[in-house]
């Protein structure tokens, strides 16, 4: 879940309700060079998973990725509170 990093910049989409979008995403160490750049999207099911994308840009606090470098990434995780799951990538 959203922890209140990068609140400015991400967004949700509630794939129950949405259309077909575009949206330009960023690598985290982009934050802040334009107004209009996101670096998460949350895309929630009304499942029990929602999944989370982003773009694991290799520059900056993530210049030594081990995996997934200048990538796109989606992540699914699980989205209840009562147990501990783990994130896959």
């Amino acid at each position: 879940a959203f922890i209140g990093w990068y609140d400015d910049k991400k967004i949700t989409i509630d794939l129950r309700q949405s259309h077909s979008q575009v949206h330009r995403i960023y690598g985290i160490s982009d934050y802040g060079s334009s107004s209009s750049s996101l670096v998460n999207i949350k895309l929630e099911t009304g499942l029990n998973e929602d999944y989370y994308v982003g773009f694991n840009r290799a520059t900056g606090i993530n210049g030594h990725n081990d995996e997934a470098d200048n990538e796109v990434t989606i992540t699914k995780a699980y989205n209840t509170f009562s147990h501990s799951h783990q994130s896959r990538l």
